[in-house]
């Protein structure tokens, strides 16, 4: 069963730009985690500090938005991430 909640991509190691197919309740935020390749997933280290990506919302003024999530530095190759809302 796929959760609607959840949006799970592969990084390339160039893309830094991660779509929210969800949308997040005004004044709430998004959790990121990237887990490495082959590397059995850990919610304690592979949750990204925020100062690592930015999140803009499609209308940061709406009740609920959906928006992209931007790494500073793009995620490895084949690693995978998660993004959640917090």
């Amino acid at each position: 069963m796929s959760n609607t909640f959840v949006n799970q991509y592969d990084g390339n190691g160039s893309l830094k730009d991660f779509q929210l197919t969800f949308n997040i309740v005004q004044g709430r935020s998004v959790t990121v985690y990237v887990t490495s390749q082959n590397a059995q997933a850990d919610e304690a280290t592979d949750k990204q500090p925020t100062c690592s990506y930015s999140v803009a919302l499609t209308d940061p003024n709406a009740e609920k938005a959906t928006g992209t999530v931007t790494f500073n530095t793009a995620p490895a190759n084949l690693a995978k991430v998660t993004l959640t809302p917090n």
